[in-house]
């Protein structure tokens, strides 16, 4: 279910910067990083914060519900991530 949330929601984030040779994961992926993150105790309860996150591996995090609070600081990201999703 976070997998087909986070896919829906990936397809409306802005491209990555190829020239940079930059790529970003799948839902899938972010998916699997957020459930590692949360089976070692890292994510209930906790304040998580994000500095850069051009895989959106915050929203994957947030989907969870499981922490207090996610606070990303990404310049290129911050009105999507922001507007679309945090609100």
């Amino acid at each position: 279910e976070l997998t087909e949330k986070l896919e829906d929601i990936l397809t409306t984030r802005p491209s990555a910067f190829e020239e940079f040779d930059q790529w970003y994961m799948t839902g899938q992926h972010a998916t699997y990083r957020s459930n590692f993150i949360q089976d070692r105790g890292d994510l209930l309860n906790k304040r998580i914060l994000f500095v850069g996150d051009d895989d959106l591996l915050s929203i994957a995090v947030s989907l969870t519900k499981l922490p207090t609070e996610v606070v990303v600081l990404e310049q290129k990201r911050y009105k999507f991530i922001h507007v679309e999703w945090a609100s």
